[in-house]
C-alpha cells in the first residue's frame, strides 16, 4: 500500500460517522484471526478501525503466513495478469489482491518484468515494494496476502 493510500483512509477514517462507513473502509483487509479476539469497539467504532489500519502500515511479511499457489507461466504468453477479477489470466479469491492486482509481461531473451496495476495493497518485490521491476527465478512476490515465489 502507498503512503498516500495509507494517508487516504485515514482521512476517510476521521470523517466517518457510522461504524458502516468504517467497515466499507476496512472491507479489503483480512479479518481477524481465532487467536485473536475482535477487540471491542471505541467511540463509533474507531478502535477496531484503528487496528485495521494499523495492518496496512505493516510490511507484508510482518502480516503472517500468506497464500501461496503454484503457477506455470507459458513461455508464448506476451502477458499474464493477476487478480481477483476473472477477467485475469491468473485468478485468485484473495480478499487483500485488487480485481486487476498486476502483470507479469515476457520480454526479449525470456526476461519477465512485473508491473504493478495501481493496485491497493502494492506489489512486492522480495521485501521491497515495486511499481515495475524485472524479476528472476526465485524471487518472491506479494500481492497483498497472495505469496509467488518464482520459478521462470
Amino acid at each position: 500500500m502507498t503512503v498516500d493510500t495509507f494517508a487516504h483512509r485515514v482521512e476517510v477514517a476521521y470523517r466517518a460517522k457510522t461504524e458502516e462507513e468504517l467497515a466499507e473502509l476496512v472491507a479489503d483487509l483480512p479479518a481477524a484471526g481465532p487467536s485473536r479476539p475482535e477487540p471491542s469497539p471505541g467511540p463509533r467504532g474507531l478502535t477496531r478501525a484503528r487496528d485495521a489500519l494499523s495492518k496496512l502500515w505493516q510490511r507484508p511479511e510482518q502480516r503472517g503466513p500468506a497464500l501461496e499457489i503454484e503457477v506455470r507461466l507459458p513461455r508464448s504468453a506476451e502477458a499474464v495478469t493477476v487478480g481477483r477479477s476473472h477477467d485475469c489470466d491468473v485468478v485468485v479469491g484473495e480478499a487483500t489482491v485488487s480485481r486487476f492486482h498486476a502483470e507479469l509481461r515476457h520480454g526479449e531473451d525470456d526476461e519477465w518484468t512485473i508491473r504493478d496495476l495501481g493496485s491497493t495493497n502494492g506489489t512486492w518485490l522480495n521485501g521491497s515494494p515495486v511499481r515495475e521491476a524485472r524479476v528472476f527465478r526465485g524471487d518472491v512476490l506479494r500481492l497483498g496476502g497472495l505469496r509467488l515465489e518464482l520459478r521462470l
